[in-house]
């Protein structure tokens, strides 16, 4: 079943996004500011519409989740400090079984409609190289390393099913 309807789907665009440090040590928590994805945006919003056909995570009406997304809803000041304990609480509830990563929450607009996502991206090395001209025709390469990485391939995502839109559906 999807989360987002076709118009939806191709409408998508991010409205605010921040995120936030977790993992298993509470050292791990580090607080970020809001940022503007730029020219990044095109990346998260491939990234929400791949999974689109998954199992959506229903909140319950009791939800913590769920009663800081409508907190944000109802007035963006609140957008960075629930985004904070919303990591807070992964942090909390998952951290003693979830890798080292990013915590992101996205605030989302589609025809007409408000959404949000929240991802979490696992820490991974990534190997990157470089090419030079070598000898004999050949090409050199020189590897370097890359932490903290957002990876396109690697990503777990979970997308709430709740939004202020009339299609809630008693979600």
């Amino acid at each position: 079943m999807a989360f987002f309807e076709g118009d939806q789907v191709s409408a998508l665009s991010i409205e605010r996004m921040v995120f936030h440090l977790v993992g298993p040590r509470p050292e791990d928590m580090v607080w970020l500011e809001e940022i503007n994805p730029g020219r990044f945006s095109d990346f998260f919003i491939d990234r929400i519409r791949s999974v689109n056909n998954g199992l959506p995570y229903v909140f319950s009406d009791a939800s913590a989740t769920r009663e800081r997304l409508r907190r944000i809803a109802t007035d963006s000041k609140h957008f960075q400090t629930e985004s904070e304990k919303l990591a807070e609480d992964f942090q909390r509830l998952h951290g003693g079984s979830a890798a080292a990563g990013a915590f992101l929450l996205f605030q989302l607009a589609a025809a007409g409609a408000q959404f949000f996502a929240l991802l979490k991206y696992d820490d991974e090395k990534v190997l990157t190289y470089e090419l030079a001209e070598g000898r004999g025709g050949r090409k050199k390469v020189s590897l370097d390393a890359l932490e903290w990485t957002f990876v396109k391939t690697g990503m777990r995502f979970r997308s709430p099913r709740w939004s202020n839109s009339p299609r809630r559906a008693g979600n």
